[in-house]
């Protein structure tokens, strides 16, 4: 879990997405913990992430963090899009070059155990699985 001890330490946070996957038993599970989103930038940096949305079984995204504020993201269905992701106001938000709109912004957190971006618009979870610096391209996505 993120402490003191991992605020502003990219390697330590990079391990704490890495253990976050573990479960813990019943009893230890709580609410959301917060995560700064800066830490998370910073951790994830030149990654691969998997989200799984545990409203949909198997729908899975990617997103790779290029570096610079960069990101390339392939949706469950294949679409992908290029654009890129800042903090604003305590939240990781994303604008996407092919997405019309306002940025779409999330809460990071560990919701049960698990590193989470929760959708600051509508609640929406996606549970973040570090995949280390696999490359991504648009014309192919990692197997799940």
């Amino acid at each position: 879990m993120p402490t003191a001890a991992t605020h502003g330490d990219p390697d330590m946070l990079r391990t704490t997405i890495l253990l976050a996957g573990l479960a813990l038993p019943a009893a230890a599970q709580q609410a959301d913990e917060p995560v700064d989103p800066a830490d998370f930038l910073a951790a994830v940096e030149g990654q691969t992430v998997r989200y799984d949305d545990p409203e949909n079984p198997g729908r899975v995204d990617f997103e790779r963090f290029l570096g610079q504020g960069r990101v390339r993201y392939i949706w469950y269905d294949g679409t992908c899009h290029e654009g890129e992701v800042f903090v604003k106001e305590g939240q990781l938000c994303f604008a996407y070059e092919t997405i019309e709109g306002a940025p779409s912004c999330w809460r990071t957190v560990i919701r049960d155990g698990d590193l989470a971006l929760v959708g600051a618009a509508d609640g929406t979870v996606g549970i973040v699985a570090l995949l280390g610096d696999q490359p991504l391209q648009c014309s192919t996505a990692p197997s799940v």
